[in-house]
């Protein structure tokens, strides 16, 4: 998700109100889908009077990681293929 300066991001971020009050100093969500192919790792840190939310786009990432299973299960397929075609 990209958010342009003109828009609010505050509805995408409500999720976060279910970690306050925080239970320890660090907590940690990791690969959250915010929205159509954005995947990020929050990471929220209690700090006396407040709460800091670093938020680590993956989205390419995962991207990568779902074309390398694609590509994996593409492999597999064309190796049975094969494997059928030989016994046949």
């Amino acid at each position: 998700m990209t958010a342009s300066p003109a828009e609010n991001i505050l509805d995408s971020a409500l999720f976060l109100l279910s970690y306050i009050p925080m239970r320890n100093d660090y907590e940690s969500i990791e690969c959250y889908e915010l929205g159509d192919n954005c995947v990020i790792d929050v990471h929220l840190f209690n700090d006396d009077d407040c709460i800091l939310v670093v938020l680590i786009d993956r989205s390419s990432e995962m991207v990568a990681e779902a074309t390398l299973k694609q590509q994996r299960n593409e492999l597999k397929l064309q190796q049975r293929r094969a494997r059928n075609q030989k016994g046949a």
